[in-house]
């Protein structure tokens, strides 16, 4: 199923095409992640290694390409309009309605609309984008929609302070 698509010329190693592959690499050199983001996509990348689900084979892909090509961010210089784990953010998803969800980094186990793990397709793709940024957003069917960063109402404690979540005025 990845990348047998007549305008995807080659396949890399996961099977996913040359195309897609570019469209990430490049996507990945327009985002910043922190390091506490970055150690947990590492870790979520060990533990997922074997698997062999398309949709983690997908996912995995998104975070290597972020991690590789990403710029990296101090906790302590965070902007508040970077999309990092544990924000509260406002996407949008193509043309639909907006959303707001908790971007985290834990596996998803249930559909939950109050929450956006990184580990999906969606969520690898938000993190690292600032507010008023988009991105291609990859389907399963290796072609892409758009997703668009609208706001991070909120980022966690440990860029905050002590005080609680920063939250944008």
């Amino acid at each position: 199923m990845l990348g047998n698509h007549d305008n995807h010329e080659g396949l890399g190693p996961t099977g996913v095409s040359a195309a897609v592959l570019a469209t990430l690499r490049d996507h990945g050199a327009a985002t910043r992640l922190t390091m506490k983001d970055i150690r947990l996509m590492e870790s979520h990348l060990q533990r997922c290694a074997a698997s062999n689900a398309v949709i983690s084979r997908l996912v995995n892909e998104i975070l290597r390409r972020k991690r590789a090509h990403c710029q990296v961010v101090e906790e302590a210089d965070v902007p508040p309009e970077l999309a990092i784990g544990n924000s509260l953010i406002r996407y949008r998803i193509n043309q639909g309605e907006p959303r707001t969800g908790l971007l985290f980094h834990r596996m998803a186990r249930q559909a939950d609309t109050d929450h956006l793990s990184v580990f999906s397709l969606a969520g690898a793709t938000v993190i690292g984008l600032s507010a008023g940024q988009s991105a291609p957003l990859l389907r399963t069917d290796c072609t892409f929609g758009t997703i668009t960063l609208l706001d991070v109402v909120s980022q966690p404690v440990t860029v905050s302070g002590p005080s609680g979540r920063r939250r944008r005025s």
